[in-house]
């Protein structure tokens, strides 16, 4: 891009040749023809030995240059486009750029300048300025790009490009040749900032319309993807070399961290972790990950099945081997089983947040059974393993034994507060009535 609009200048010996100007294009008076004429033994332009012209500037196509001869006021005129020829042929061959009617005289670089900008690219060009002053202020290539440029005749710089697809591209560095690229704004919003001396210029940064901002670290052409801000200040987080950085973090404002894993362009999520401790974890392809697992900071692990965007909460594992087991779409989950590690399994019924205790399975076969709205449960029976059933009375808390069914089909029936429940009357055989009666006695009830 650069090259097709700045001539390369690497061949300059700047440190060996005075570089205030001692040149300029100049357009010959009828008189300055004549004198020309006369100083010369054929009347012509010594380096292509056409005829002089009068009146030709820089924009003609017979253009006249003219050098200041070493310590006069006078001038060697010569056609400009040959005068090029012959310094852009010294330059290659690595000698001093001189006069050619004075080998003593070094052409300055300011001089050479000069030249180089009007014949060493094809293109239109428009200077400013009076004759022997003209500084040149763009350039518009048969491509389409336009150069533009500033500074003074014979001590320009290049400022900024501008291409046909809208893109503009940006540089900085008062000298001609040395100008770097600064910045590049595209045509549909962003703008890249470049940092480094002329030629290793690197990326460091991407502005995208919306308030995206990209970072990058690297090489000149190594330049890597690094961090992308957002305006709502979350900051998602990059590895890889250039080409193939993948996703590895995103930061919220709220403190919630995500991770990822994944080659670039299948990234996917794999856990969040929130400034609480929580930590939930996700399975499955990018774009389709699904929730898990959480675990919580005091311990507790609850688990999710379903697809992506539906999962449900079906299980919990608390520090002390009990497990919840829930039921339900998501947000719909109810509670209907816990599983307590010495065996004993609670069964549950109700909607999500108004599930009640229902019934209470202990190891060797025993069962209680409960009745009332959430949080009041009430125990009203208990089934024995070999048929017994126990029937209580009372609120939460103060259940009293009232009745006993045996499974012959006898009932023993109960009166006293609860811990203090004492036989009342029986309904059956009369010898188990009297045999519960020495059995109480002799417990001393």
């Amino acid at each position: 891009m650069v090259a097709s609009v700045l001539p390369s200048l690497a061949r300059l010996r700047l440190d060996a040749r005075p570089t205030a100007p001692t040149a300029e294009f100049w357009a010959l008076t009828p008189k300055e023809v004549k004198d020309q004429k006369g100083d010369r033994k054929d009347g012509a332009e010594p380096l292509t030995g056409k005829d002089w012209l009068e009146g030709q500037g820089i924009m003609s196509d017979d253009a006249t240059f003219r050098l200041k001869i070493r310590d006069t006021d006078r001038y060697h005129y010569y056609d400009a486009r040959a005068l090029w020829e012959w310094v852009r042929r010294r330059l290659e061959a690595d000698d001093d750029v001189i006069d050619p009617s004075d080998r003593g005289n070094v052409i300055s670089d300011a001089d050479i300048q000069r030249l180089e900008m009007r014949y060493e690219s094809e293109g239109k060009r428009d200077y400013e300025g009076k004759s022997g002053e003209e500084r040149l202020v763009s350039m518009e290539l048969p491509n389409g790009e336009v150069a533009y440029y500033g500074g003074q005749s014979g001590a320009q710089w290049l400022v900024h490009i501008t291409f046909p697809n809208g893109k503009m591209q940006y540089y900085e560095g008062e000298k001609w040749g040395s100008e770097r690229i600064v910045r590049i704004v595209w045509a549909h919003g962003p703008v890249q900032h470049y940092e480094g001396e002329k030629d290793a210029e690197r990326l460091m940064r991407m502005e995208i319309p919306g308030g995206k901002v990209q970072y990058y670290e690297g090489e000149s052409g190594a330049e890597r993807h690094v961090r992308t801000e957002l305006p709502n200040d979350i900051v998602a987080y990059f590895k890889g070399e250039k080409g193939a950085e993948q996703l590895m973090r995103i930061e919220i404002p709220d403190g919630q961290v995500q991770y990822y894993e994944g080659e670039k362009g299948a990234e996917r999520h794999v856990r969040t972790e929130f400034p609480n401790g929580k930590v939930q974890y996700y399975e499955g392809e990018r774009r389709k990950e699904r929730h898990v697992r959480t675990a919580l900071p005091n311990g507790k692990v609850q688990y999710y099945e379903g697809e992506s965007g539906a999962e449900r909460h079906v299980r919990t594992e608390l520090p002390n081997d009990i497990v919840a087991y829930f039921k339900g779409d998501r947000g719909e989950e109810r509670h209907v089983r816990t599983a307590l590690p010495n065996g004993q399994v609670q069964h549950y019924e109700g909607e999500k947040d108004a599930e009640r205790l229902m019934r209470m399975e202990i190891p060797g076969g025993k069962v209680y059974y409960y009745e009332g709205e959430r949080g009041k449960e009430r125990h009203v029976r208990t089934a024995l393993p070999f048929g017994k059933v126990e029937y209580y009375e009372g609120e939460k808390g103060a259940e009293r034994l009232v009745r006993v069914e045996f499974p012959n089909g006898h009932v023993l029936h109960y009166e006293g507060e609860r811990g203090k429940e004492r036989p009342l009357f029986r309904e059956g055989a009369e010898d188990v009535f009297r045999e519960l009666q020495r059995s109480v006695r002799q417990r001393g009830l």
